[in-house]
């Protein structure tokens, strides 16, 4: 099944023509902004980012990006398919991009559950794809409308076998649009699945945003060999990225497979090809920190209490912290949009300037703290809620009066 889904994905990229201009859609003229959901941000920032194939399957609450992207991405020459189940979208996916085009799905946790294996394939084979993945409150079926932000374990460690990916975390509906182009761009270049966090409430919501202007953003093509000399896809390279070769480039013939591989692509199962090829695929995401901007501090200084947010859970902390100043608190904010690879060092600085660290999270597990707590000597302690709803300013307010009296 998922065989037969990646060649369908590959004919129907093949297919593709790319002649129509880019379009926002329904807006009209000159404009200063633009009304729009999460959800549908998304979907321009796909655009924006030269999205070629979309497939997914309808799930709350991410089906408005489909639908967004069923709309206008036939304009531009793309095509868009609804497929069967989660598993055949992702599959469709990485068959497309396998035929060298920008490809995407859209899922809630229940299905991001599902594409786990495939996004250990797209790992092994070092295939760009981005997937959206709007979180709502689970396990299981879970709360379908509900807002939640606890797939980040998921997201980063749901695969067997060590497979990595990058992980960002979109905030609002600015995020939506400039990190979906983030996320395209670090996938081509890469070479690996880049999963972008939404959630429920942010999926809805709508925001006045700035009219985004497609040549305003840096648009990342993937690295195609240059047709120089024998054709190895997978070349040990210092930085760990290899050239890619769409299908039909004269000599660029290659395998990709599951199936542990050498230089060339075939199947190879000894010891020190499987090490030298996981430290490639890792090697890549070095380097990861340093094409985004990582977090973000609101505040300057010590700091009696430093609050560390993720997800829509920022905007309620920044407005949180103006009225703790208001009232004389010592405190400020660290916001980080990458989660994995996670940049150690921003949170090592954050932490030195803060004699404490509280950190929010609508999950019940704590669960960037628990990798906070993980990767860096922080000790932040946990504020967890998960009733589906998101914070709100004063809960953030009382909590820290109450850790500071």
């Amino acid at each position: 099944g998922n065989l037969a889904a990646l060649e369908r994905g590959r004919e129907l990229a093949m297919a593709l023509k790319k002649n129509d201009p880019w379009t926002i859609g329904t807006a009209k003229g000159k404009q200063d902004v633009i009304v729009m959901s999460g959800n549908n941000a998304i979907g321009l920032g796909a655009l924006i980012a030269g999205l070629d194939f979309f497939s997914a399957y309808p799930i709350t609450p991410a089906t408005e990006v489909a639908i967004y992207v069923a709309k206008h991405l036939p304009k531009r020459g793309g095509t868009l398919i609804q497929a069967e189940d989660e598993i055949a979208s992702i599959s469709q996916v990485l068959g497309a991009s396998y035929a060298g085009k920008k490809a995407m799905t859209s899922t809630s946790g229940p299905g991001l559950s599902l594409m786990s294996e495939m996004l250990g394939m797209a790992f092994m084979s070092e295939l760009p794809c981005v997937v959206v993945d709007v979180q709502r409150g689970g396990p299981s079926t879970g709360l379908p409308t509900k807002h939640e932000q606890s797939d980040l374990f998921l997201a980063i460690h749901g695969g067997h076998g060590d497979a990595g990916r990058i992980v960002l975390s979109v905030e609002s509906i600015h995020d939506c649009i400039d990190l979906t182009v983030v996320a395209f761009n670090l996938a081509e270049k890469y070479q690996c699945p880049v999963l972008l966090l939404s959630d429920g409430s942010l999926a809805f919501s709508t925001q006045n945003v700035p009219y985004p202007n497609p040549d305003d953003y840096h648009v990342v093509e993937r690295n195609r060999w240059n047709g120089e000399g024998e054709y190895r896809r997978y070349v040990l390279t210092k930085n760990g990225i290899s050239p890619m070769a769409d299908p039909g480039t004269p000599g660029g013939m290659h395998i990709a497979t599951g199936l542990e591989h050498n230089e060339a692509g075939l199947p190879s199962y000894t010891s020190a090809n499987h090490e030298a090829m996981q430290a490639k695929r890792f090697r890549k995401f070095k380097d990861v920190v340093n094409d985004v901007d990582p977090t973000e501090v609101d505040g300057e200084g010590t700091a009696d209490l430093g609050l560390i947010a993720w997800g829509s859970t920022i905007g309620v902390v920044r407005e949180a912290l103006q009225r703790l100043r208001a009232e004389g608190y010592k405190v400020k904010g660290f916001y980080p949009k990458l989660l994995n690879p996670l940049p150690v060092q921003q949170f090592e600085d954050f932490g030195a300037s803060c004699k404490r660290l509280l950190l929010p999270e609508v999950n019940f597990q704590g669960q960037l703290a628990h990798f906070v707590r993980a990767e860096t000597s922080l000790r932040p302690e946990s504020y967890t809620i998960c009733g589906g709803m998101p914070f709100t300013p004063e809960m953030i307010v009382n909590k820290v009066r109450e850790v500071l009296a």
